[in-house]
């Protein structure tokens, strides 16, 4: 496994769905915090029909899949596993979540248990979660070791109001953007491959500098 330049190893995590025998598959962030109000969601999906679940359980969780609080199972892995292979030529922050958006989640919507009591995307049904929040900080994908996670204060504002409904939004695949840098990414890379070879055999790349005109050439 190579060191990634920039966030391309976000998409590592995804190898796990090759792992031989495997009937389950969770996702989290390694500085997530496991809870019992976690354990009991999974527990309950795990006994469902459902080949897969997500989780938008904060405000700003806003994605179709947070990439850090999802899952599959049976036949669901089967059905996803080619995404274990994919390795991006080029990844920025996000990119991950937009390769589930439109790789897993616009495919296999429909087969996912959904945990989103803030955000609910057309056609989405809110599963309750089996076990009620104990505090504003308790919820799923919360920086365990942080004194204060950034997104707390937002929480604590929820909190302290009635309990309201979902929003609901409209599903836009804006994943496009995504497909778009990467096929950009191969092309950069293509080139400057030829550009580098240019430059070891000596030819025009490597006579003229950026301008186009010699080096000795008058302005």
């Amino acid at each position: 496994m190579r060191e990634s330049p920039d966030t391309r190893g976000a998409f590592w995590r995804f190898r796990a769905l090759s792992v031989p025998g495997a009937e389950a598959v969770i996702f989290r962030d390694s500085d997530s915090a496991l809870t019992p109000r976690d354990k009991a969601m999974v527990g309950h999906w795990l006994n469902s029909d459902r080949d897969f679940y997500l989780c938008r359980d904060h405000p700003f969780h806003a994605r179709p899949i947070i990439c850090g609080s999802w899952g599959a199972k049976g036949e669901g892995i089967r059905k996803i596993g080619g995404i274990a292979d994919f390795d991006p030529v080029y990844s920025g922050y996000g990119d991950d979540e937009k390769f589930l958006a439109q790789e897993v989640y616009l495919k296999y919507r429909r087969e996912f248990m959904v945990f989103a009591p803030f955000i609910l995307y057309r056609g989405e049904r809110n599963e309750p979660f089996p076990v009620p929040r104990e505090s504003p900080m308790d919820y799923i994908g919360r920086v365990s070791l942080a004194h204060c996670d950034p997104g707390d204060e937002i929480m604590k504002e929820f909190w302290r109001r009635p309990a309201v409904k979902p929003r609901r939004r409209l599903l836009i695949p804006y994943t496009w953007s995504w497909r778009l840098v990467h096929r950009m990414a191969l092309i950069l890379r293509k080139k400057r491959s030829r550009v580098l070879e240019g430059l070891q055999a000596g030819g025009p790349a490597a006579r003229f500098p950026r301008g186009g005109r010699p080096a000795s050439a008058p302005g």
